[in-house]
């Protein structure tokens, strides 16, 4: 047995395409055909002389045709063209019967056992070429169509997969979130009715609403009673964050004063300013200046600006001011703290971030003041912006932009609301 390229010496070489497997028992019907597909250089030829092997042969080659001798006497070749369509690697390989004869009845069998063609032998070398080269053709095709459809069935499976994960990864990051935003809930409900009820005592036992107190006893509720303010900050923010968190974030648009609200803001942060001896400047209009806002979370951003701005300056003033135009609004709060280096500026809106320094070190806070500024802000259809020079006692300024008027679309996450 043999396997021979099928070109002219002379001619270039051509890139074998097809594989043609002969099983015939009569070594000079081999030669016969191997002359006849000569200048085929397209073709590598196979030339099977025992039918017992040819199974074999056949999965070993993987040939695109097979010439399959029907009269062999080793072997009924019906039987084998039976047995190679029951073989799985040959099931689809065209074969063409060679037929000593014309014969309409062994046809009708060759056909109905699977056969794709049925030939004479020797038949005409052109008609024989034609034949072998579109069987071939043929098979070669199907079989880069199977390939296609099974790297297609594979991406699909791989992609459906894929798929599943994200979506088993998006239902688990869900149930993450909503497990946080309960703990957080609970959490801060829990905590701040005990801090409250702490807060109110301590505010009484300040009033006098009780007995009066000796300077000792005085000096214990004072610390007692910052605690619990301090407390009650904190709650506050980690409540307003989970609010955040978990893409809930609504406000009541209605025409607001923001010269009411910078005024109340800075009322709040009085206390706190007059604590460490600073100087709370308030630089608004005198006329009311009007925007389509929710009023109380505005004030909240500026307190949260205020706080941090008192908290970060040991002497001087704080500025809060407001400067509008006919379109939009800017209120800016303006220390004389020891600013902030530039470089640091844009991780400012993280959350949980704290800058870090002899300034800054003994300063509470949760790191989320300016992350619940900046949503409000942003959920208004504005911006906020710091600059500083990082030279100490120049501080560090924060602009609130917004527009006065409510955006076409509101700047809301419309998810499920979390309690607080």
């Amino acid at each position: 047995m043999s396997t021979r390229q099928l070109s002219d010496a002379n001619a270039a070489p051509t890139p074998v395409t097809g594989m043609v497997l002969l099983i015939d028992d009569q070594q000079f019907v081999g030669e016969a055909m191997r002359r006849l597909l000569a200048d085929a250089s397209d073709l590598a030829f196979h030339f099977c002389v025992d039918p017992l092997e040819a199974i074999e042969t056949a999965n070993d080659i993987a040939p695109t045709v097979i010439l399959l001798d029907l009269v062999m006497p080793n072997a009924d070749g019906l039987e084998l063209l039976r047995r190679l369509r029951a073989n799985e690697p040959t099931a689809e390989t065209p074969i063409v019967v060679l037929s000593t004869k014309e014969d309409a009845r062994v046809k009708q069998e060759a056909f109905a056992n699977g056969a794709s063609d049925y030939i004479v032998k020797l038949p005409d070398r052109i008609e024989l070429l034609a034949r072998v080269r579109y069987h071939s053709g043929a098979c070669l095709n199907q079989r880069r169509r199977s390939q296609i459809a099974a790297a297609l069935c594979a991406s699909q499976r791989a992609l459906a997969e894929r798929v599943s994960e994200l979506q088993a990864a998006m239902e688990e990051i869900e149930l993450l979130q909503q497990s946080k935003a309960d703990f957080y809930s609970i959490v801060t409900h829990d905590l701040r009715n005990p801090a409250g009820n702490v807060r109110v005592a301590t505010k009484m036992l300040l009033e006098g609403k009780a007995e009066p107190l000796m300077p000792k006893q005085r000096q214990f509720v004072e610390i007692a009673s910052n605690a619990a303010e301090k407390l009650m900050r904190l709650i506050n923010d980690y409540l307003d964050y989970a609010k955040i968190d978990a893409g809930y974030l609504h406000l009541d648009r209605e025409a607001t004063d923001l010269v009411e609200v910078a005024r109340r803001a800075a009322s709040t942060a009085a206390l706190q300013a007059g604590v460490k001896n600073l100087r709370l400047s308030v630089d608004v209009p005198a006329a009311g200046v009007v925007a389509i806002a929710d009023g109380a979370k505005l004030e909240q951003a500026l307190e949260n600006l205020l706080s941090n701005a008192i908290k970060y300056t040991e002497a001087g003033t704080i500025t809060l001011s407001l400067h509008a135009g006919n379109e939009r609004a800017r209120l800016t709060v303006a220390d004389t703290g020891a600013g902030i280096d530039p470089k640091l500026i844009p991780t400012l809106f993280a959350k949980y971030h704290r800058l870090t320094g002899e300034a800054t070190r003994a300063a509470p806070g949760t790191g989320l003041g300016l992350l619940i500024a900046k949503e409000i802000v942003e959920a208004h259809g504005g911006h906020i912006t710091a600059t500083s020079t990082g030279v100490n006692g120049k501080g560090t300024s924060f602009v609130i932009d917004i527009p006065r008027s409510a955006p076409a679309a509101p700047v809301e996450n419309a998810r499920a609301p979390v309690a607080g």
